[in-house]
């Protein structure tokens, strides 16, 4: 009789396993659901640490800089580096105030989601959701070769809050070799890479709403004008 004592015994401590892993949700509802988040809250503001690490592996920083993203309503501003990205619903303004540029784009995505992550799928052809303890979910996402030339990264890993569904960090491992220091020499040697990018978010601060027009208007024979401070700025016309 102890064969099936054991067996028994076995079935009721493996048991609650077999069924938290049944419980768990597939990589496209998670996605759905960071992408739901963002289009549902009407104002945040992420504060970005962008971190380039060398290789595949390790912890080996190369660059580190910071940026911002904030929300309210249907407008949305990204500061990167040198650039200021403005979103509108009729329209991108990128702002580069050193090289005194303005760029002006229809706007062909959807700006409601910062993440736009559900639509990652349709490029990552093999994905992975795994547990990461009580606060995360861990998304990987591997990309087929034939899509590179679509997306500059072979693989995206995305942390999860279980909570509410915002993106804690993201890590893009980039498709090709990247130039980096090298350090013996002071040149430039290829080498996988790949960009860290941790985010805090802010949903009880007060984003400022700014308007296409303090950038832009358009004439009634469709020309753009640039106004305000912007005026002695170069006009990059991108409209298809």
């Amino acid at each position: 009789m102890k064969k099936p004592l054991i067996l028994v015994f076995l079935f009721f401590v493996l048991a609650p396993a077999f069924l938290l892993k049944a419980q768990e949700p597939s990589v496209k509802e998670v996605l759905d659901k960071v992408t739901h988040f963002y289009k549902n809250k009407n104002s945040y503001r992420i504060e970005m640490t962008f971190s380039m690490l060398r290789g595949l592996s390790g912890n080996k920083v190369t660059e580190i800089y910071d940026g911002t993203l904030e929300k309210n309503g249907d407008y949305i501003r990204t500061v990167f580096l040198e650039s200021e990205v403005h979103k509108f619903r009729n329209g991108q303004v990128t702002v580069d105030d050193k090289k005194r540029t303005i760029i002006f784009s229809d706007l062909v995505t959807d700006h409601s989601s910062p993440a736009e992550v559900a639509s990652l799928l349709n490029y990552f052809k093999k994905s992975q959701l795994t547990d990461g303890g009580e606060k995360k979910w861990i998304c990987e996402l591997v990309a087929v070769q034939n899509t590179f030339s679509q997306l500059p990264y072979g693989k995206v890993v995305l942390h999860i809050d279980k909570n509410n569904f915002s993106v804690l960090k993201q890590v893009l491992y980039f498709s090709t070799l990247v130039p980096f220091q090298d350090e013996n020499s002071g040149g430039t040697v290829n080498d996988y890479g790949r960009l860290a990018i941790e985010m805090k978010h802010d949903f009880d601060g007060q984003v400022q709403k700014r308007s296409l027009k303090e950038f832009i208007i358009k004439e009634t024979n469709q020309n753009l004008q640039l106004t305000g401070q912007y005026r002695s700025y170069q006009l990059i016309d991108q409209r298809k």
